[in-house]
């Protein structure tokens, strides 16, 4: 149907589309209202922590503004010893100044590396030690701030399972190419026109 103007009250102010969901706030963000007010601090904090992965928000200068506890058990740091840090602390000394760098080129142009897509970095714990991590990033505008949300995964499993891969093949391969005698691996044929017996 078809409108007339003057049945528009123009005194009306442009209203979010039905739930719209205003982004995380730059300032302050802990989790009792890192969500907007549809959503209590309960739900957020059942989001958050609930899943396998860390989550990590930063704010455009690299300061971190909220850390679930999935990162907090990663990297052996409370929360409260995170917030307002820089990002850089999670990563190895000698790594920093190319973490800063990347770091400023993402701010530069921000754009989405979903799940599939993770960057493998090292994650350096409180107590030192360091581990694989695969990191996904997401870029979150709030007004003119930028936030960044990583997701981590540790990636230790992942890599021990790929190195016992890749010497088991490697083995084999070898096995195979110092055999005294010939050697093929067969594949069974289909039956064209017949059945099983």
């Amino acid at each position: 149907r078809c409108y007339d103007e003057r049945e528009v009250d123009r005194t009306m102010t442009a209203q979010p589309p039905p739930g719209h969901i205003e982004p995380l706030r730059a300032e302050g963000v802990r989790p009792a209202d890192a969500f907007p007010p549809e959503l209590d601090g309960a739900v957020f904090q059942t989001l958050v922590e609930t899943g396998p992965d860390g989550v990590v928000v930063v704010d455009r200068s690299g300061k971190i503004v909220f850390v679930n506890g999935r990162s907090s058990e990663m990297f052996g740091y409370a929360a409260r010893e995170l917030r307002g840090q820089s990002i850089d602390l999670l990563v190895p000394v000698r790594s920093r100044e190319k973490h800063v760098n990347e770091r400023r080129a993402f701010a530069s142009e921000p754009h989405r590396r979903p799940m599939g897509s993770y960057m493998t970095v090292t994650g350096l714990r409180k107590d030192g030690s360091e581990f694989p991590a695969d990191v996904s990033l997401t870029p979150l505008r709030t007004g003119t701030n930028l936030l960044v949300v990583a997701t981590i995964r540790d990636a230790t499993e992942r890599r021990q399972s790929e190195e016992q891969l890749r010497v088991a093949e490697e083995r084999f391969r070898l096995a195979f190419d110092n055999a005294p005698i010939g050697a093929a691996t067969l594949l069974p044929l289909p039956s064209v026109g017949t059945s099983a017996p």
